[in-house]
């Protein structure tokens, strides 16, 4: 695998006949014989099949095999004209921040950093605006760096403007530098785009890219930008690890001159035989640093799978890639022939899943060396309420996915799997329900709404009209079980493992006289009545138990759909947790209204005691256009909070009576 890698590298072109498997493996040897095989142009349409991505062994197949592949789905994706479906860390815990006496995002695993609008640094916050779209006025995306001042109060020393006409897509900061992500063109992350002969440029052009700013931050009231980074295709996810950052893209070559919804035989012939004679670069996304381009792999360094024959292929090119925010030409660069609609990393590998109707595929990549080393597939998909990531967990060596069937979606079944890596593939060695344990996981027609893993346990919550937390023990990976169960009104659509005894549910209750009793049938279907927080005690696993619970009428929280929405400062035994929460205000014409606010909770662990601690509000113009409060975001210093409602930030003290001041 190349670490820096030279347009200017020699080219080779590389025959053969459609119709011969010989020729094919021929070629799998790579790209490195030193000779020039002639190109064997055909005469009639050939047969294409494209290879759908699947959870089936990939393999390095060589470079020819692999430029064949791609062309092959190039050529069937130019016969088409509209969009093709797919048939088909260490310990997981969330990160804390005793350490640094503030606030960071939170994540779902300790060690792996994941993008927001905003980072802090104890002195310097960095938030990127949110697009709010006035009459007449064009939205210019930019990042805004404050300084806290002396009497907490904060101040904008700098803008930072983006290229991009869409919003940033997210920062990352570690030690001395920002990276600011940001896309050309938006990303929609479901499937259908992805095997459009119009992803992704959308239109029929390769103009789609990801880019990267990295700033230097000696001095962040006048940060230096350091590199610029273009790389061809969209964005699916990122996260970074220390000072590597590591992006997922996607990528379908559009190839000129040919023939979009071909159907005669000349105009299939033709576009076969261009595809033939195309130098292998011309099909391979770039990668621009500072203004110097490369290509961004070779097919020596792609994957696809194991069983292809000759005349198979798929154009989809899934990049994994590898940068050094300290010297960021210094990258590297996998790709696989896949599709992945989400991913979970931990410190040490990266999993890419993808999932249609019944079944999900997984992909493992490792992250050290960056090379590929399994597949599998598992039955249902990451469905439901909440982040599909939470489902997954690495622990011990051993993935566990927790997935759902909809096959009847009156009755979704939910299974846990644990798989294990066995040479290139991912081995099912444990599941639930199992022999042991027939019983499903979840009552008739309950959904899964949060996932959540914490060494050999996991929290699950299903739903349908009352709230069943189960407590899964996956101690041992080959018969895992369900320890215990509790009941309660509501439900919970994220949680927080707090030490090793406690869990913050964040949800929604229900109202209660919409409950069936005494088994009757339920005639009308549990609406929610407000936010929900409960602390849940799970030191016994079989028998858990509410300490504590809190409900803010008519109100939800952006924690229940995005995680990285809730902030937490660790302090000894105390945990405090800060999330944004958007009101209904109803008068008596039936108008409603939204008020904003930020609610600080505050845990005892050793009285397992949770309360209230400070609700900022932030008053709203009557005349204001409507600004959505999922992006809303919060940061705990101390006894210090400040509040990003929209694109101003609020502040205000850890006390019940704390005055606001803003907006800065």
């Amino acid at each position: 695998m190349q670490q820096q890698h030279n347009l200017n590298k020699t080219k080779q072109l590389f025959g053969m006949s459609i119709l011969s498997l010989s020729v094919l493996s021929a070629c799998s040897g790579g790209s490195d014989s030193g000779s020039v095989p002639e190109i064997e142009l055909v005469t009639s349409p050939p047969e294409i099949v494209l290879k759908q991505n699947s959870g089936s062994p990939l393999q390095s197949s060589g470079a020819n095999s692999v430029s064949l592949f791609v062309k092959n789905g190039i050529y069937l994706n130019n016969q088409q004209q509209f969009f093709t479906f797919l048939e088909n860390d260490a310990v997981s815990t969330p990160a804390s921040s005793s350490s640094r006496g503030f606030s960071q995002t939170n994540t779902q695993e300790t060690g792996v950093d994941e993008a927001d609008r905003v980072e802090y640094n104890g002195e310097y916050v960095f938030a990127a605006d949110v697009p709010i779209w006035y009459p007449e006025e064009e939205y210019a995306p930019k990042v805004r760096i404050l300084q806290r001042l002396g009497d907490d109060s904060l101040n904008q020393v700098a803008d930072l403007d983006v290229a991009s006409s869409y919003n940033v897509g997210g920062l990352y900061l570690a030690d001395d530098k920002l990276a600011v992500i940001t896309q050309s063109a938006p990303s929609y992350p479901i499937e259908i785009f992805r095997t459009s002969v119009f992803f992704p440029g959308f239109g029929g052009n390769n103009e789609a890219t990801v880019d990267v700013d990295i700033y230097g931050l000696a001095d962040p009231a006048e940060p230096s930008n350091e590199a610029e980074i273009s790389i061809e295709g969209s964005l699916i996810n990122s996260r970074r690890i220390g000072n590597t950052l590591f992006l997922i893209t996607q990528y379908m070559p559009i190839v000129e001159g040919l023939v979009v919804g071909a159907q005669t035989d000349e105009e299939l012939v033709s576009n076969y035989n261009t595809l033939l004679q195309l130098d292998d670069e011309a099909l391979i996304p770039t990668i621009t640093v500072n203004d110097n381009e490369f290509s961004l792999f070779s097919f020596d360094d792609c994957v696809i799978p194991a069983d292809t024959n000759s005349d198979e292929g798929n154009a989809q090119l899934l990049t994994v890639i590898k940068i050094d925010l300290d010297k960021p030409e210094d990258f590297d660069a996998t790709c696989l022939s896949a599709v992945a609609d989400n991913i979970y990393m931990s410190p040490e590998n990266l999993y890419l899943t993808s999932g249609y109707f019944e079944s999900t595929n997984i992909h493992k990549v490792n992250l050290s060396s960056l090379s590929y080393k399994a597949s599998g597939v598992v039955d249902g998909i990451l469905g439901g309420r909440g982040a599909p990531n939470l489902r997954l967990s690495e622990h011990d060596d051993h993935l566990r996915v927790l997935t759902t069937d909809y096959s009847d979606f009156s009755d979704p079944e939910h299974q846990l799997y644990i798989l294990n890596e066995s040479s290139d593939s991912l081995e099912v060695v444990g599941q639930l329900p199992n022999d042991a344990q027939p019983e499903p996981i979840g009552k008739e027609g309950e959904d899964v709404f949060a996932v959540r893993y914490f060494g050999d346990q996991a929290y699950v919550v299903t739903f349908e009209q009352i709230d069943p937390l189960y407590v899964l023990d996956l101690s041992d990976h080959t018969a895992p079980e369900v320890a215990g169960s509790l009941e309660i009104p509501g439900f919970s659509s994220y949680l927080h493992p707090i030490g090793e005894n406690l869990v913050l549910g964040i949800g929604q209750e229900v109202n209660q006289g919409n409950l069936p009793r005494n088994g009757e049938d339920v005639l009308i279907l549990p609406t929610t009545s407000g936010m929900k927080a409960s602390l849940f005690d799970v030191s016994d696993p079989s028998s858990p138990i509410v300490r504590a619970e809190q409900v803010w009428e008519n109100s939800y929280t952006p924690v229940e759909f995005d995680y990285r929405a809730l902030s937490v400062l660790q302090e000894g035994d105390t945990y405090k947790f800060a999330m944004p929460v958007e009101t209904w205000i109803h008068d008596d014409r039936f108008f409603s209204r939204s008020e904003y606010s930020l609610v600080g909770l505050q845990v005892d662990v050793n009285a397992m005691t949770m309360e209230q601690a400070v609700r900022l509000t932030v008053e709203q113009d009557e005349n204001e256009l409507y600004i959505y409060g999922g992006e809303d975001r919060s940061i705990i210093h101390g006894d210090n909070i400040y509040y990003l409602r929209g694109n101003s930030f609020w502040h205000g003290t850890w006390s019940i009576d704390s005055k606001v001041t803003g907006p800065y």
